[in-house]
């Protein structure tokens, strides 16, 4: 009996740096999008930070990530036949309370300020 091939992906398929680039740029501007929008402006400096913060994190992780263990990049960037039944209801269920996060992160720190904070605190996230 053979064991069933763990990839997705065809033998020796891998992602050129072009696609890497393009999906490392629409993420970030995704989280940007999500911020800055609700927001209603792009001069909130607290923001950019943490965009800032959240691209150099997933740059560090995607160049670790190469050269410990390609193949797992390679996998985690196809969803479709062999995607456990776990995984595809985590992403339904994660996906719009991600986006939730970002969006009411806008609307309340950006552009109505909703929340209370401690008047330091407040005057960083604010900025």
């Amino acid at each position: 009996m053979s064991k069933p091939q763990e990839s997705h992906a065809p033998s020796g398929s891998k992602p050129s740096s072009l696609q890497i680039a393009l999906a490392f740029t629409a993420f970030v501007g995704a989280f940007g999008l999500l911020l800055f929008l609700p927001a209603g402006r792009s001069d909130w400096t607290a923001a950019w930070l943490y965009l800032a913060i959240v691209t150099a994190g997933i740059a560090i992780n995607y160049l670790y990530l190469r050269s410990r263990n390609p193949k797992l990049i390679r996998h985690r960037m196809r969803i479709g036949k062999g995607t456990k039944t776990w995984d595809k209801l985590w992403m339904v269920v994660f996906t719009p309370l991600f986006v939730a996060v970002y969006v009411i992160a806008g609307l309340d720190a950006g552009r109505f300020g909703w929340s209370t904070m401690v008047p330091f605190i407040r005057s960083v996230a604010t900025s």
